[in-house]
């Protein structure tokens, strides 16, 4: 298996890109934070998420439409999830949805929820088997978000890549 490295890609981003991408990281870690001891995805990050992101866009020749679909995407579906939980899941996370959906696109987007699904299902699954959480516990799912869209924005094309070779 090929090691893809994010540094190359970095280094190939406009000097302002860089920059807003670092500020990217550093609002997914401190939401994951906020998210993991107060339950609590703050809406000023969201709108940050937002503008940094059309800003990125922009600086990268993105078309905004394309932020926006990712937007849409991110919110449309953990809206659905939300109402089909009855609450179970935060519109905090759907928020966070939609402002990760502007930096990632559609595509990416999709990538990201795949990837925080996968991951939150698999700790849920681990903490169950061990006692250390109980049916209607509550976990919070920002920090998989957040996780699944570092991925995502760094390693996208590669993942992509790889899961389409497996279903085609």
């Amino acid at each position: 298996m090929k090691v893809v490295s994010v540094i190359p890609w970095y280094q190939a981003l406009p000097g302002p890109a860089r920059v807003l991408l670092l500020a990217f990281l550093a609002c997914l870690l401190w939401e994951t934070v906020e998210d993991c001891r107060h339950y609590l995805i703050h809406d000023r990050a969201v709108l940050f998420l937002v503008g940094g992101g059309l800003l990125f866009g922009t600086v990268c020749g993105i078309p905004w439409m394309e932020s926006l679909a990712g937007a849409a995407v991110g919110a449309g579906f953990l809206g659905v999830v939300r109402a089909a939980s009855r609450g179970g899941l935060g519109w905090g996370d759907v928020k966070l949805a939609g402002g990760l959906g502007v930096w990632l696109g559609p595509e990416r987007t999709a990538l990201c929820l795949g990837l925080a699904f996968a991951a939150g299902g698999c700790v849920a699954l681990i903490l169950l088997a061990c006692r250390r959480y109980r049916r209607g516990s509550v976990l919070p799912f920002g920090p998989f978000l957040c996780g699944g869209a570092a991925l995502s924005l760094c390693y996208g094309p590669a993942l992509l890549s790889r899961y389409y070779s497996w279903i085609l």
